[in-house]
C-alpha cells in the first residue's frame, strides 16, 4: 500500500487540465476519493473477534463491523488483521492484540 495526498493529486489534475473531457476528470476524481482512507495520527485500536467465531471483526475504536473470513478459525482472522492495518471507517491504526 502506498499513501498519497489525494487532495493534492486532485488539485494537480484540475490545474494541469490533464483530462480534456470533464466527465472523465470527474470520474477519475471520484475514483481517487473512493480509494482514499482517512488516517488520524494518534488514533489507535485493535480488531476484536466480535461474534466469537472469527468471522466478524469489530474496530475497538468506532465499533464498525467487517466480515473477516468465511472460515471459523483464528488463522484466517489473523490474515484479515494483517491486511487491514487501519479501520476504513474511523482511520484508527490497528495495533497488535495484547493476547497475541
Amino acid at each position: 500500500m502506498r499513501l498519497i495526498d489525494a487532495d493534492a493529486l486532485i488539485t494537480s489534475i484540475r490545474e494541469q487540465k490533464l483530462l480534456a473531457r470533464e466527465a472523465a476528470a470527474q470520474k477519475i476524481m471520484r475514483m481517487i476519493n473512493n480509494a482514499t482512507v482517512f488516517i488520524f495520527p494518534g488514533r489507535r485500536a485493535e480488531w476484536l473477534n466480535f461474534v466469537g467465531d472469527y468471522t466478524t471483526a469489530e474496530c475497538s475504536e468506532c465499533g464498525e463491523l467487517y466480515e473477516a473470513s468465511d472460515y471459523e478459525d483464528e488463522e484466517h482472522f489473523n490474515v484479515f488483521k494483517k491486511l487491514y492495518k487501519y479501520c476504513p471507517n474511523c482511520g484508527a491504526k490497528m495495533e497488535a492484540n495484547q493476547d497475541e
